[in-house]
């Protein structure tokens, strides 16, 4: 399971890695990655991917992360969008709720 989980966290740090960019993003690019002027991220509350830390009520861990570090590299604010199952992300998805996939 270790193995596992620095495999996921290698690739997604090389594919953020890979975006590394000093270009401002088109208003297009920002329009497609954020419908709804802000970067929504599905956060599956699971050990692997993001905790709610009791204390502050926050997530944090790799998803938020990313997320955050994408929406900042975009220009966009970030928006947690806390899901309990792949299935209840798949029934809300939609671009009216400016999640795709």
């Amino acid at each position: 399971m270790r193995i596992a989980r620095w495999s996921i966290i290698g690739v997604l740090a090389s594919l953020l890695g890979g975006c590394a960019s000093t270009q401002t993003p088109t208003p297009e690019a920002q329009h497609a990655l954020a419908p709804t002027g802000k970067l929504r991220v599905a956060i599956l509350s699971a050990p692997l991917y993001a905790i709610k830390d009791p204390a502050t009520g926050e997530f944090k861990g790799q998803a938020v992360d990313l997320g955050k570090e994408l929406a900042h590299r975009v220009g966009v604010p970030f928006e947690p969008v806390p899901m309990q199952t792949p299935q209840q992300y798949s029934a809300q998805r939609s671009p009216q709720n400016g999640m795709s996939r």
